[in-house]
């Protein structure tokens, strides 16, 4: 039962998400003109949302960067490619090095809308998350549902987030991505997430 409304919850959210990214084009897209592909990259803090991750191997924040593609399948909704990684490394008494490694790629679409000017715009977006976690000489990641100490979870992210052009093709931006993923088949509703919250600033630029 407990799965049973779950799954409903997911399906739920990705049928709203699904209609408004779906939803007709704004006329909004020719301020700045419109462009079929960006590169660029945001840095910031990604919080990491296992619990007690901090016991283990210091401040669960971490400071890092994500590049990023963008393809436009029209002028206000986009294919997105991201990702990231950290490695954490700590020693503690009379046990020898003990190392956490993070990986992830996140696929999937943004919606852009009118901004607060001419020259800005918002964004939210979801999309599939996959994970590559290696811990080694640690017990972290056995004590959160894992059964060895190489994991490849899949789960989901959202984001939103702002983006004023500062050119016609280069902008700043301000954005926020939750990421989450449960271990060997589990959703992260059902287990620990091993995902986190990234919150940063970025430039992309507009190539055609």
């Amino acid at each position: 039962m407990k799965r049973q409304t779950h799954f409903f919850t997911v399906s739920l959210l990705t049928l709203i998400l699904f209609f408004t990214f779906f939803s007709a084009d704004a006329a909004f897209a020719k301020v700045p003109p419109p462009h079929r592909f960006f590169i660029g990259g945001s840095s910031g803090f990604f919080r990491i949302s296992a619990r007690h991750f901090s016991r283990y191997y210091g401040s669960a924040w971490i400071f890092l960067p994500q590049p990023q593609l963008g393809f436009g399948l029209s002028p206000s909704a986009y294919l997105i490619i991201k990702g990231s990684q950290f490695t954490r490394k700590r020693t503690a008494q009379q046990t020898s090095l003990k190392s956490w490694r993070q990986q992830w790629l996140e696929f999937g679409f943004r919606r852009y809308s009118r901004g607060f000017s001419g020259k800005s715009r918002t964004f939210m977006g979801f999309g599939l998350a996959l994970f590559r976690i290696e811990e080694k000489n640690g017990t972290f990641l056995r004590e959160i549902g894992g059964h060895s100490g190489k994991v490849n979870p899949r789960g989901f992210y959202i984001e939103i987030g702002f983006e004023h052009f500062w050119t016609n093709s280069v902008s700043l931006s301000f954005e926020m991505d939750l990421n989450s993923a449960g271990l060997y088949g589990n959703t992260a509703l059902q287990t620990q997430s091993v995902g986190g919250l990234f919150i940063g600033t970025g430039v992309k630029i507009f190539i055609f």
